[in-house]
């Protein structure tokens, strides 16, 4: 399935290596543990508002350089991998990370890329391209519907 995606925000656009979702990882945890209404409303929340990485593959991406601007942006023929994950049934889910250690620890070497997206963004890219998604896989594994991601684009917190 061909995608054709472009970064809308400048959170998005912000390195990999930046990328840093403490707040998450801790909502992650904490309604883990108590399963209440503050901790769920607290994780929608974190979920929300986050940046997430994923793992991409990129030999087949070529990039074109506005001379006016100097951005880079990828152009419209590339073709790239981003490495999916799957659910028990088989259905295929779009892994989203929060940190790059979290990626590293699911991923190892099989990501030279990575892509960096805004929570509407995965949300967007996720229903075009999976089942849903899951978080952290190597960790805290919260695996999302497209139901309950539908809930999150129309509620943006």
């Amino acid at each position: 399935m061909i995608w054709p995606f472009k970064h809308k925000s400048a959170e998005s656009r912000v390195s990999h290596a930046a990328v840093e979702n403490q707040r998450l990882k801790n909502a992650l945890s904490a309604h883990e543990a108590e399963r209440s209404g503050p901790s769920h409303l607290r994780l929608l929340q974190e979920l929300n508002t986050a940046r997430y990485l994923a793992a991409a593959q990129d030999d087949g991406v070529k990039y074109v350089v506005d001379p006016s601007t100097g951005t880079r942006s990828i152009d419209p023929e590339s073709r790239f991998k981003i490495l999916m994950a799957r659910a028990p049934d088989g259905q295929a889910l779009l892994a989203l990370f929060t940190d790059s250690a979290e990626l590293k620890a699911w991923a190892k070497d099989k990501a030279p890329a990575t892509w960096t997206f805004a929570a509407q963004e995965a949300w967007a890219f996720a229903l075009a391209v999976s089942a849903g998604v899951i978080v952290n896989p190597s960790s805290a594994a919260w695996v999302m519907g497209a139901e309950h991601i539908e809930w999150l684009r129309k509620h943006p917190l």
